[in-house]
């Protein structure tokens, strides 16, 4: 009996012992159970994380948020005339050229340099406010949905459907009408449509190459005095 016991511990010494997990281990364990810097894990951890940042820093401190929305909205935003500017378009413009449905307007004024140069800027400024006012008025009469942006100088462009897009531009063009800005001098504008900004500005410079020397569309006529 007394051998029983001895058997048991040599029997226990000669078992292979269970190695256990190093502190380094488990920590390469835990970093594994967080997303890595590659994948949408990680993407989607650090938008959350964002989120809660914002819910908290809102909850601390709301006119901090209400500031940083104030700066948001005037970074993205053009301002003579109020419309969202380049800057918002950059955003925009991916998903709406990939939306089959969607298309873009573009405008441009016709004369507005020789108007602006021998004018002055404000009646500039003016004209390119009264530009506005036609493509918004357009927008929002026709375009359910439809977003204008100046793109810089007389440059405006809508993100419509397909459906408005058209009656959008010719109602624009017919707002606007034709303004007298002097002898010889008269300024409109002109709108195409397009899948892509990159098309709609090669049909607005196509449609502006056979323009030249030709007469001017019947339109509203109004003189605008300096």
């Amino acid at each position: 009996m007394r051998g029983a016991p001895a058997a048991a511990a040599a029997a226990k010494s000669s078992a292979p012992a269970t190695a256990k997990p190093s502190s380094s281990r488990k920590t390469a364990a835990a970093r594994s159970a967080w997303p890595s810097g590659k994948g949408k894990g990680y993407v989607f951890g650090s938008e959350v994380f964002r989120r809660l940042r914002r819910l908290i820093a809102g909850a601390i401190c709301p006119e901090l948020v209400e500031q940083r929305n104030t700066f948001e909205r005037l970074a993205n935003t053009d301002p003579l005339t109020g419309v969202a500017n380049r800057r918002a378009l950059d955003r925009a413009l991916p998903s709406a050229e990939a939306d089959p449905h969607v298309r873009v307007v573009l405008f441009d004024a016709d004369n507005f340099r020789e108007a602006n140069k021998s004018c002055g800027h404000a009646t500039g400024d003016q004209l390119i406010r009264m530009m506005s006012g036609a493509i918004v008025g357009a927008a929002t009469a026709r375009g359910f949905g439809a977003r204008v942006f100046r793109l810089g100088g007389d440059e405006f462009a809508v993100l419509a459907s397909e459906v408005s897009a058209y009656q959008i531009r010719d109602d624009a063009e017919a707002a606007f009408g034709t303004l007298i800005m002097g002898p010889g001098l008269r300024v409109s504008i002109s709108g195409t449509v397009g899948r892509t900004l990159a098309e709609a500005d090669a049909a607005l410079q196509a449609r502006k190459g056979t323009r030249k020397g030709s007469p001017a569309p019947e339109r509203t006529v109004r003189e605008v005095k300096p």
